[in-house]
């Protein structure tokens, strides 16, 4: 449920920005109608001398912070536009790259795979004998630990050997789903920047064809829109797949670091339940069956003076 809702609230900000976009637009069509033009002068009016109450030429003034959003908007949609349909494309692949990393960002924690204080709570179970309460624990808590240790008190009575290999096997497993999880991420960073490339070939394509269409090539603005394409795929490129890289080796280092102390606290269990108990009751039987120690020689023996 809670991957289901974070892919909802991905799709609920991109449909935002969308309509975000298309709000802009609409703002700068309804500003449309333009000022008078620079350095038009009102009329005089009749008797009067003119330019009497002309008024003094003042600098420019700087556009309000609003025509300035609305312009950035509107360059934004221009240059998505020039960049056709990769650039969607790669808008798209932004928004799954933002819900596979919203999701490892809140399922990657240590709180999921050795959540502080719960090796002590299962060790003071398993001291007490009460394996109904470690069952318990275990699957109310849900994270990685809990299931090693539920498999772990599953086969106490098994050989520690074979229980140990369940126990790596369980917890490799349990980390390598974790590590799955984000390759999506790795995909996205590896598709981007090709995609990016291939907007780039085409609109150099483009750019050829043109020139081929026009001959002498007399004004290089007809040039423009293919090589607009070009540039502005390969940026989009850059920008989805560079988070995305950096998105992905940060989450494998933690899933990396998070395997280690899984390792460790599985090794701690195993050697404090099973290990030291066989052990010590391997020591107390070769102590048992040792034979008593004799008695000094000829103890007990008569004299034979």
């Amino acid at each position: 449920m809670s991957n289901r809702r974070l892919w909802i609230a991905v799709l609920v900000i991109f449909l935002g920005c969308l309509c975000l976009r298309s709000r802009a637009a609409e703002a700068v069509k309804e500003a449309a109608p333009a000022a008078p033009a620079a350095g038009e002068a009102p009329k005089a009016k009749a008797g009067e001398p003119a330019g009497a109450d002309a008024p003094t030429a003042s600098p420019k003034t700087a556009p309000k912070a609003s025509d300035q959003e609305v312009t950035y908007f509107e360059e934004m949609a221009k240059k998505i536009q020039q960049g056709g349909w990769i650039v969607y494309v790669l808008m798209a692949l932004s928004v799954v790259g933002i819900g596979f990393a919203l999701e490892r960002a809140s399922n990657l924690r240590r709180k999921t795979v050795v959540p502080d204080g719960f090796a002590d709570r299962a060790h003071a179970l398993w001291q007490q004998g009460d394996h109904a309460g470690l069952a318990s624990l275990c699957e109310k808590d849900g994270s990685a630990l809990a299931r090693v240790v539920r498999a772990v008190a599953d086969h106490r009575d098994c050989a520690v050997s074979d229980v140990q290999t369940l126990a790596g096997d369980l917890g490799s497993r349990e980390m390598r789903l974790h590590l799955q999880r984000a390759y999506p991420l790795a995909i996205i960073a590896t598709l981007s920047p090709l995609l990016g490339l291939l907007g780039t070939v085409i609109g150099m394509i483009g750019a050829f064809d043109t020139v081929a269409a026009v001959g002498e090539m007399g004004d290089a603005s007809i040039l423009a829109n293919d090589i607009a394409k070009a540039l502005i795929t390969t940026a989009a490129g850059l920008l989805v797949g560079i988070p995305a890289l950096g998105l992905y080796h940060l989450f494998k280092s933690r899933t990396s670091s998070l395997a280690v102390q899984l390792e460790e606290e599985t090794s701690e269990i195993i050697n404090a339940w099973l290990l030291k108990p066989a052990r010590e009751g391997a020591a107390r039987a070769e102590a048992a069956a040792a034979p008593a120690p004799a008695g000094p020689a000829g103890k007990g023996a008569p004299d034979a003076h």
